[in-house]
């Protein structure tokens, strides 16, 4: 998180904030998501936004009413897939996420597996 304002002032991120629709918007979606959840499948909802998570329950609910969304797990998996990062970095972010945000992926054999298509 300390990278945040660094990626900010480069325009690399940018940050958001919701608008009173998307507000009243997450205060309606069903209490088994969490705060954070509700706010940012809110504004998906809104702005046409895809949603990454790693919570089933969120994704399931994202399926159901019709907001984009993949899981976490997909976007470190294609960072090596697609030749960006070697797998040596990629297993490092995933154990740097979990120090840092205790971020913990299930399964992380299938990040490393390769596609049998």
């Amino acid at each position: 998180m300390d990278q945040v304002p660094v990626h900010c002032e480069s325009g690399q991120l940018q940050l958001v904030a919701a608008n009173p629709a998307e507000v009243l918007a997450a205060e309606a979606l069903p209490d088994s998501l969490g705060l954070g959840e509700r706010e940012a499948i809110a504004l998906c909802q809104s702005r046409g936004w895809s949603f990454v998570t790693n919570d089933r329950r969120a994704r399931n609910y994202c399926r159901e009413v019709g907001v984009a969304v993949m899981d976490l797990a997909g976007p470190p998996r294609a960072l090596w897939t697609t030749g960006v990062r070697p797998k040596k970095f990629v297993r490092g972010l995933l154990q740097r996420m979990a120090e840092a945000e205790g971020i913990v992926f299930k399964n992380q054999a299938a990040i490393f597996q390769r596609s049998t298509r």
